[in-house]
């Protein structure tokens, strides 16, 4: 009998920690956040930011799968001519 009260008195312990855990969880949130607003503000911003930088560095956003395409490639050969120029240097660049 004494091992069964144990037992129950454990449980709710537990469910008890448990639940102040989850409550606490909750409370950890911003004050001034209604829902994902902020970090999709934030997310954004950051877009925004790396749009201006591209805009700066003469480099546009692709807009369609062609031009996606022809930037890869372009990339590639670039990245070729770069590993058979410095070939079999220490230090890369």
């Amino acid at each position: 009998m004494c091992k069964r009260k144990f037992l129950i008195f454990m449980s709710l312990v537990l469910a008890l920690v448990v639940l102040s855990w989850g409550i606490g969880q909750v409370w950890a949130q911003s004050q001034n956040s209604n829902g994902n607003g902020n970090q999709q503000n934030l997310l954004k911003d950051a877009q925004n930011a790396a749009a201006a930088v591209r805009a700066n560095q003469g480099r546009q956003r692709s807009i369609t799968n062609d031009q996606r395409w022809e930037a890869a490639i372009r990339n590639a050969d670039r990245r070729a001519a770069d590993i058979r120029k410095n070939h079999g240097k220490k230090g890369g660049k």
